[in-house]
């Protein structure tokens, strides 16, 4: 099973800044918080490691910045050691 980490920056990987301190949580596919956590000074938050499937990333970034979308959907797949997901924040 892979590791899920979420990288929070204001540009597609690997530009755009980092953001931290970005409040973020993972839901599974009965829409139940399955991991949460918050981005360090890297941009990144471990979500630790997750069965293959649907999930739901929602995002809370800190006041001033926005979430291009504070919803998205992923999809882990099984063969993956750690899998990265973007979300961006302006």
């Amino acid at each position: 099973m892979p590791d899920v980490i979420i990288n929070a920056r204001t540009a597609a990987f690997p530009g755009g800044t980092v953001v931290a301190s970005v409040d973020v949580r993972l839901l599974n596919a009965s829409n139940v918080q399955v991991a949460s956590g918050t981005t360090d000074a890297s941009g990144n938050a471990l979500m630790g490691t997750h069965a293959a499937g649907n999930y739901e990333i929602r995002v809370f970034p800190p006041a001033p910045n926005l979430a291009a979308d504070t919803v998205q959907n992923i999809v882990v797949p099984s063969a993956v050691p750690d899998q990265y997901f973007d979300v961006y924040i302006t």
